[in-house]
């Protein structure tokens, strides 16, 4: 069988998947990319994610737009209108974790319940469960040793590590993700949907 298959099955379903999905995936494969490429001196890792990211480009302007796409670029059909600043509403909250103590036994009804004046999405909190969250908490301080480790699985730990913690730079509330905002498209707003992939990364490091 094709060793080329399987990626672009995967790419095809990301990119069918949304734009988050899509726009996540990237950002991830992009960054192991660059690790793997400054780690073994070539920049044969950045060609091998760029190809199903750009798979994943393509699929999403086929399944998402479509021929639509052609209307939007001449003005016929008018976007939602999205500011930079609406990240600052709808990034992740790192103070959210401590509610996932709610699923514990025996916990006030309180920390059960939604956050009194929240705006936006978060508003139930974003975070997995106790053992996940603790786990996506604690690994970026860990993420400079686990990147030097020898072995393929300790390497592998440590990716997962770099990404955990890239993630939560850029998707926190006020973080890097407001400057790409800022910077490049205020599409990518309701950043907290970063939670499923931190979530994966916890689940191989355990």
């Amino acid at each position: 069988r094709a060793r080329w298959i399987e990626p672009l099955v995967l790419a095809l379903v990301i990119g069918a998947s949304g734009m988050y999905y899509a726009f996540f995936t990237g950002l991830f494969a992009g960054l192991v990319a660059l690790v793997l490429a400054w780690r073994e001196r070539t920049p044969r890792p950045i060609l091998m994610a760029a190809a199903p990211v750009a798979i994943i480009v393509v699929t999403l302007l086929i399944t998402g737009p479509g021929a639509g796409l052609i209307d939007v670029l001449r003005g016929d059909v008018s976007l939602p209108r999205r500011g930079p600043d609406e990240q600052v509403l709808y990034g992740l909250v790192i103070a959210d974790a401590a509610r996932v103590l709610g699923m514990l036994p025996g916990a006030p009804e309180a920390w059960r319940q939604p956050l009194a004046g929240t705006s936006g999405e978060g508003a139930w909190g974003e975070w997995p469960g106790v053992l996940l969250s603790a786990v996506i908490l604690l690994a970026p301080f860990t993420v400079i040793a686990a990147t030097r480790a020898a072995d393929a699985g300790r390497r592998l730990a440590g990716l997962c590590r770099l990404c955990i913690t890239a993630g939560l730079l850029f998707a926190v509330r006020g973080g890097l993700g407001l400057w790409f905002n800022t910077a490049v498209t205020p599409a990518i707003r309701a950043q907290n949907r970063v939670m499923p992939f931190l979530t994966f990364f916890a689940l191989i490091l355990l």
